[in-house]
C-alpha cells in the first residue's frame, strides 16, 4: 500500500510539472509570436526588428521609429553606444557588409544625415514570405537604419 501510495504521488507530480512546464513553453511561443506580428513602435520595438531582420540591435543612446500603416513599412534609426559596443566585433557578427553600391541605393529609405552622407556605410539586407528588410549601419556614428516592408 505504502508503494503504491508513493508511485500515485509521484506519478500525480509529474503530470503537473509536465503540465505547467507544457503552459510555459505555449506562453512563451505566442509571447514570442505576439512580438513578431506587433508593428508599433511603442511596444517591443527593438524585439520585433530583432525577429524580423536577425539582427542584434546593442546598447543605445536612443531610437527614432515610424509605423506607415498605409505603406505597411517601419522605419527605425538607432544610435548604438560606441563607447559601450565594439563596432568592428558587431559588424562581423551581423554579417554587415561594406558595399558601396547596395548602400548608396540604401541611403534613399533613410533621412538621417549619418546614413545619407558617409562613405563607408555597412549593409545587409533579406527578405520572407511576409516581409523584406535593408540595414544600413554608419560605424563610425554607430547610426543604425533599418527598415521592413510588410507584404501582408
Amino acid at each position: 500500500m505504502n508503494i503504491k501510495k508513493t508511485a500515485l504521488i509521484a506519478l500525480g507530480a509529474t503530470a503537473i510539472a509536465v503540465s505547467f512546464g507544457f503552459a510555459g513553453i505555449m506562453g512563451f511561443r505566442a509571447f514570442t509570436k505576439k512580438i513578431y506580428t506587433n508593428r508599433s513602435c511603442e511596444w517591443a520595438n527593438i524585439d520585433h526588428i530583432e525577429l524580423r531582420a536577425r539582427i542584434n540591435i546593442p546598447a543605445i543612446r536612443d531610437c527614432d521609429c515610424n509605423y506607415d500603416d498605409t505603406q505597411k513599412q517601419k522605419t527605425s534609426l538607432f544610435h548604438i553606444s560606441t563607447a559601450v559596443v565594439d563596432m568592428d566585433q558587431y559588424v562581423k557578427r551581423n554579417r554587415l557588409k561594406l558595399n558601396q553600391r547596395a548602400a548608396q541605393k540604401a541611403t534613399a529609405l533613410f533621412t538621417d544625415p549619418d546614413l545619407r552622407n558617409a562613405e563607408n556605410l555597412y549593409f545587409r539586407s533579406g527578405s520572407s514570405a511576409s516581409h523584406d528588410y535593408v540595414l544600413l549601419l554608419n560605424k563610425q556614428t554607430g547610426t543604425l537604419g533599418v527598415r521592413i516592408d510588410y507584404k501582408e
